[in-house]
């Protein structure tokens, strides 16, 4: 952990949220309070780097923890976001932080495609592959379930889809099984080292930070959708899961730009995965008495299950997703998000 580049992100953050609500910019206290919400993430991070290595995880075991971990912030922001609007009887508040979370995950394969292209095609380590793989086919087994659900029910009853619990429950359990058995597995594995000093301390103060910062963000992301006039939810959608994966983003883009294509390639299909099978069930499951699934949930759904099941199929067979395909995923992605825009 950078403690210097991470104290001033922190320093920056709470500036800049503090000088939003001064001179009342909701864009200022969003860029402020996202900026929060990056560093307390990696702040998280480091403590359960801390508990692996106290545990003595191995490498494999580690790596599962810490990249379930790294997404933590988008669901304190999705949640933030849609309880906000469930508080207020806003449903539109509500739609647009789970459609939010399925453009932030349209957003990664976006950015795994121009990493891709820039490296000339990428791939993963076998220690990453057996991370990921089984991850990515469960996440799209599930994602193009869940779309097939949404589509038999709304063809069938002719009106709003019951949400299904069966299904994002299904899927919360096999994460949590699969984190589970991850973490079993290598327990006691690792070699001893250095354990991070105040690791604990990191860890709760992290996810308490995040809690707190997600709260702020959600206000100012209210007040700078009316400062905009942004009243169409696909733009809003747009704007807002972009904003919250885009520290992720441009971590990912300065990796790759150091020669760690792999690194950052695992990492936004790790995300992306995660996003599919732990932050999107257990916001909708939190959120299901104010929203409904509708048409263009059910399309991003099936676009993003589609493009990772590209990725999945070019990683088990090649391990390689080469420039055609890295193109391909870049632009269908970028493409999703433009309708969703558009027409919503």
């Amino acid at each position: 952990m950078n403690v210097r580049l991470l104290s001033l992100l922190l320093v920056m953050g709470f500036a800049l949220y503090a000088a939003g609500g001064v001179v009342h910019s909701s864009i200022v206290a969003m860029g402020g309070a996202l900026l929060l919400i990056a560093a307390l993430g990696e702040v998280t991070v480091y403590g359960v780097e801390g508990l692996s290595a106290r545990l003595r995880l191995s490498g494999y075991s580690s790596s599962v923890l810490v990249n379930s971990m790294a997404v933590t912030p988008e669901l304190f922001a999705a949640l933030a976001l849609g309880l906000k609007g469930a508080s207020e009887g806003n449903a539109w508040l509500t739609e647009l932080a789970l459609l939010s979370v399925l453009v932030s995950a349209s957003f990664n394969l976006v950015v795994l495609g121009i990493v891709a292209l820039r490296a000339g095609g990428v791939g993963l380590e076998n220690d990453v592959l057996r991370i990921e793989l089984p991850l990515m086919r469960v996440a799209v087994a599930a994602t193009a379930l869940l779309a097939g659900y949404a589509v038999i029910e709304a063809s069938m009853s002719r009106g709003e889809v019951p949400t299904p619990y069966s299904l994002l429950i299904a899927q919360l359990l096999f994460w949590v099984y699969y984190l589970a058995h991850a973490v079993k597995s290598g327990l006691g594995r690792g070699e001893a080292g250095h354990v991070p000093r105040y690791w604990a301390l990191m860890l709760v103060g992290g996810v308490l930070g995040m809690v707190w910062a997600a709260e702020g963000m959600a206000s100012a992301v209210e007040e700078m959708l009316h400062e905009l006039h942004i009243e169409h939810l696909g733009e809003a959608a747009l704007a807002v899961g972009i904003a919250s994966s885009s520290p992720e983003a441009a971590l990912a883009l300065i990796a790759a730009k150091k020669g760690k294509a792999r690194e950052a390639a695992g990492g936004l299909l790790a995300a992306t995965s995660t996003a599919l099978l732990m932050v999107y069930p257990l916001a909708y499951i939190v959120l299901a008495g104010y929203v409904a699934l509708d048409a263009f949930m059910v399309y991003m759904l099936a676009m993003i299950a589609t493009l990772l099941w590209v990725a999945k199929r070019s990683l088990a067979h090649e391990n390689m997703i080469d420039t055609s395909e890295a193109l391909y995923i870049t632009l269908l992605s970028a493409a999703a998000m433009a309708t969703l825009a558009i027409l919503r």
